[in-house]
């Protein structure tokens, strides 16, 4: 709580920009992500990662030394809002997955799995 994160996006939402270089302040424990900027609809899935390495240092740009904020608990449960992919590792990847509307603003857009027998 109180720490600084970095936030790392994929998708169109975010395909231009250094996301992984945008650093926010939790507030009273949570990260506002600001979306009104943003002048046309778009999907990304996106997580925040640790302002501090697993070495001490910055992320890279590997992410050779990135500590990932997971969502074990609302994802486990099963909601839209996350998305379950399989990478090919042996844990299970989720990401959080919006679509933005500059019209009605930002809705889930996850598969909802919660097991990766579901992919």
């Amino acid at each position: 709580m109180g720490a600084d994160a970095h936030f790392w996006g994929y998708g169109d939402c975010f395909a231009n920009y250094p996301t992984s270089t945008y650093r926010f302040r939790s507030e009273g424990g949570f990260y506002r992500l600001d979306f009104s900027g943003l002048g046309g609809s778009c999907t990304t899935q996106f997580t925040l990662i640790s302002s501090v390495g697993t070495d001490g240092a910055p992320p890279d740009e590997h992410m050779a030394n990135w500590l990932w904020y997971q969502y074990e608990p609302i994802c486990r449960a099963g909601t839209p809002l996350c998305n379950l992919v399989d990478e090919g590792n042996p844990w299970e990847q989720w990401w959080l997955m919006v679509a933005y509307d500059p019209l009605t603003g930002l809705r889930a857009a996850g598969n909802g799995f919660i097991s990766r027998s579901q992919l």
